[in-house]
């Protein structure tokens, strides 16, 4: 079977299953964050094993989901910031402090970023499921794959410039250009959809998170793997790689509208 037929297999499968526990919410929602949450931890800390380091993994995935519980229940407010970072930073130096594994400084760093980076990037999509809706949700999954397909089949057909050679040496600006013209073209083409109760300046803003920073986190996965001399996150998702593979873009771009609906807008 080829990786195209495989890819579009399991995408034939994934995509109305995400939208169905999507649409479900509550608690349905919150256990799949929580298995893409864990398994885009494990996956980033074994890239960073294979720098040499020695991330903390069950400490890091445990403190992951309680950040993701703080989101879902609402707990996590940002004027409480300090004690968070603070609370989970004493548990993980205190557990290396008796570890006695080389590079501490390293297997700190490390630790705590996966947590921000994929615990704290998921619990804004689910923060978002329940500050907005579904429908919202749903619209960036669509988006973010339109963006990115756009960008592969643009790239392909127009590609000469390359955008960042020593990340990712395929990619080019003119594949860049095409994913950010498919991203606001697909968050435009759902305001009759499921969008039509957003004014036109959270649609260009959505479209511009999408578009711009949706792109930027796959190329800051494409620095990690590049880093660590590894192809794929894992194989978990036939021809598809790993979760940090299939929704890096997605860890870049849940914040971005989480912080903007939530402070900018203030709903």
């Amino acid at each position: 079977m080829s990786n195209l037929t495989s890819r579009t297999l399991v995408a034939l499968v994934a995509i109305p299953a995400i939208f169905f526990i999507t649409y479900q919410g509550d608690w349905v929602f919150f256990l799949f964050v929580v298995v893409l949450t864990v398994l885009g931890m494990l996956e980033y800390y074994k890239l960073a094993e294979a720098k040499g380091t020695h991330p903390q993994k069950v400490l890091g995935v445990i403190l992951g989901i309680i950040l993701l519980v703080m989101f879902f229940k609402e707990l996590f407010l940002f004027t409480k910031l300090p004690f968070f970072i603070f609370s989970f930073s004493f548990f993980i130096f205190i557990v290396e402090l008796f570890r006695n594994k080389e590079n501490p400084i390293q297997n700190l760093a490390t630790t705590f970023f996966g947590i921000i980076y994929i615990a704290g990037s998921f619990g804004t999509l689910l923060a978002l499921r329940e500050m907005q809706n579904a429908e919202l949700v749903i619209a960036i999954f669509i988006s973010i794959w339109i963006c990115d397909s756009a960008a592969y089949f643009g790239g392909r057909a127009f590609g000469k410039h390359k955008l960042f050679l020593r990340v990712s040496p395929k990619k080019t600006w003119e594949g860049a250009i095409a994913g950010f013209l498919g991203a606001i073209m697909s968050v435009f083409a759902l305001y009759n959809t499921i969008l039509h109760n957003y004014s036109l300046n959270e649609l260009i803003m959505l479209s511009v998170f999408v578009g711009v920073f949706g792109q930027l986190g796959d190329l800051f996965e494409s620095l990690l793997k590049r880093d660590a001399n590894i192809k794929d996150s894992s194989t978990i998702i036939p021809g598809h790689g790993g979760v940090l593979d299939r929704f890096d873009s997605l860890l870049f771009v849940a914040p971005m509208v989480y912080m903007y609906f939530k402070f900018v807008i203030g709903n």
